[in-house]
């Protein structure tokens, strides 16, 4: 017995009754777009056959709607166990269903994106699209193949890779990756919509929370709240960028809530980006915060300094400088911030490479270092931040670096908070002599040359702790960082 699934049957037909019941499941307009024309449902011997055009269509709909389809089968037939196989039948369907549409698809303002599957009725599958001469603005500009991956974010990253695969069960549904700004939450975010649609997920998004309240707005005002919320939620993959931005909005919130709801009953994806933990976003409602802890939830840390070289390297080949090593030294040590900082970095230096090619990339470079170390700060660090944060790290007191003690691990840690002193602040010699309890500036200047030579020559760091003097600074300068 045998039913295509875009086709009338009597109710009596246990395939109809099948097909019936997963629609239910998984929800009227994604049945239409998946499964019309494009498989057949057949019981024999005990077994649900689903023949499909394409190996394709096997692989996607078996890893999405597996799951569905058998629970469905086996509630309609009353039997506890059923075997669901798919099998490759060209010949049952039209010469255009058999092969994936190998153009790209196209994105919309927002960042939508959507593909048209093969044998899928187009009123099931696409949307009234907005005209405006924006829509090209609208592309994605990062990908997840140019996502420099480290300590710092490879956990992100890898959940990441799995959610935006839609042959395979990530084993979750719903992604949020948080951390401070210009650590690569967007690249990942955009990633996922960009590796999403290069294999045909199905309708995808990327937009921004302020995008979504703003278009949640006017729908509201303009009486299409129906269109918004069929839109938004017959999406495969949504990803939302500073979800942060939501927290106060009480009324975006709640509908956010239901979108978010409908789109895991469907078997959809949800991505999330937010500066801090759903939990530390102040005035966000708890039923938001229940459903995101409820998911994969990643924070993603400032590069360390290996990952800040590559950064580096791959920045500065895709803006044709030739970097000598010890440049690539100079910036790694110098932008600890962020991803961001780098990224700054290296424009001013391809600026600087444009505007006096005769000076070269190795003074150029001395000069865009000069300037990142030097650029002036919202909130100017304080010695005393510096001080506390190398006690911290090297497990001292902040009254024995600026005592009298000489033991190895407290003049390093004194040597490298004169050394940051002057790094990071704009404070003289004798300032960072005074806050480090010495008696003239000649301490603080010879300290912070001998931790400039250790760090040419990759020298240890004297703690135990098997860790290079680099990365006890990068250490202290993330503490400090953190701290402000």
């Amino acid at each position: 017995m045998s039913i295509a699934l875009a086709a009338a049957a009597p109710e009596s037909d246990p395939c109809r009754r099948i097909a019936d019941r997963l629609s239910s499941m998984v929800g009227a307009t994604r049945f239409e777009r998946y499964f019309c024309n494009t498989a057949h449902l057949m019981l024999s011997a005990g077994r649900l056959i689903v023949q499909v055009p394409s190996a394709f269509y096997a692989s996607w709909l078996s890893a999405r709607f597996g799951g569905p389809l058998r629970e469905a089968a086996q509630v309609e037939t009353g039997k506890p166990h059923i075997e669901v196989e798919w099998k490759i039948c060209p010949q049952r369907f039209s010469e255009s269903a058999t092969q994936v549409p190998d153009h790209a698809p196209q994105v919309e303002p927002s960042g939508v994106a959507h593909v048209q599957t093969a044998g899928t009725p187009p009123a099931a599958s696409q949307h009234t699209k907005v005209a405006t001469s924006a829509s090209h603005s609208a592309r994605l500009r990062h990908t997840l193949d140019e996502f420099v991956v480290g300590p710092s974010n490879e956990l992100a990253y890898a959940t990441a890779k799995r959610l935006a695969d839609p042959t395979i069960d990530a084993g979750f549904s719903v992604l949020v990756v948080h951390g401070r700004c210009g650590v690569g939450k967007t690249h990942l975010l955009q990633g996922i919509v960009g590796a999403a649609r290069n294999m045909r997920a199905g309708v995808v998004r990327y937009v921004t929370a302020e995008a979504f309240t703003n278009e949640y707005i006017r729908a509201v005002r303009s009486g299409e709240l129906d269109s918004f919320r069929r839109r938004t939620r017959a999406l495969d993959v949504l990803c939302i960028d500073d979800v942060h931005f939501l927290a106060g909005k009480s009324a975006t919130q709640i509908e956010f809530l239901h979108t978010f709801d409908e789109l895991i009953r469907t078997g959809s994806r949800v991505a999330l980006a937010t500066d801090e933990s759903p939990r530390e976003i102040a005035n966000l409602s708890e039923h938001l915060v229940s459903r995101c802890l409820a998911g994969m939830v990643v924070q993603i840390d400032s590069p360390d300094i290996e990952t800040r070289r590559r950064i580096i390297r791959r920045g500065a080949g895709h803006r044709g400088l030739q970097l000598e090593e010890a440049q690539v030294e100079q910036l790694a040590a110098e932008a600890f911030g962020s991803v961001r900082d780098i990224e700054g970095a290296l424009n001013r230096l391809f600026a600087m490479v444009q505007l006096a090619p005769s000076a070269g990339a190795a003074g150029c470079a001395r000069r865009a270092v000069a300037l990142t170390r030097r650029s002036p700060a919202a909130h100017p660090i304080r010695l005393s931040a510096i001080v506390a944060a190398c006690a911290d790290v090297y497990g001292v007191s902040v009254d024995e670096i600026a005592g009298p003690r000489r033991s190895r691990i407290v003049v390093e840690a004194r040597s490298l908070a004169a050394y940051l002193g002057k790094e990071l602040t704009r404070h003289s010699y004798p300032e960072i002599a005074r806050a480090l309890g010495r008696p003239n500036h000649s301490t603080a200047y010879a300290a912070r040359q001998r931790i400039m030579s250790q760090l040419e020559h990759g020298a240890s760091s004297v703690c135990g702790c098997d860790q290079s003097l680099r990365e006890m600074v990068e250490l202290v300068q993330r503490r400090v960082a953190s701290a402000r």
